[in-house]
């Protein structure tokens, strides 16, 4: 799956992923999972804890607790009735 993203928005304080869910004909997603490291580890962290995933509309994740400078990875799966589908592409 590509990645799910339309934007990208980065801020001195905050990383914004503006991203567009996939289409699931079968099923309506039921919710989100993201995850992020830093681009130079190898251990993905759970998003879900540190921040919300907003919907409606313009769905996106905002990653408050970056450092300037520093390097992230973010990868987005959707969840349905059939449990979670597979990560997007890193972004």
């Amino acid at each position: 799956m590509l990645a799910p993203t339309r934007n990208v928005n980065t801020t001195q304080f905050q990383i914004t992923i503006d991203f567009v869910p996939i289409n699931t004909p079968d099923s309506v997603i039921l919710g989100y999972h993201a995850m992020w490291k830093s681009h130079s580890d190898s251990t993905w962290v759970d998003l879900n804890e540190v921040t919300e995933i907003h919907s409606g509309v313009n769905k996106y994740v905002a990653y408050n607790n970056i450092a300037v400078g520093q390097l992230y990875d973010f990868k987005i799966r959707a969840r349905n009735v059939y449990g979670f589908g597979p990560f997007s592409d890193v972004a």
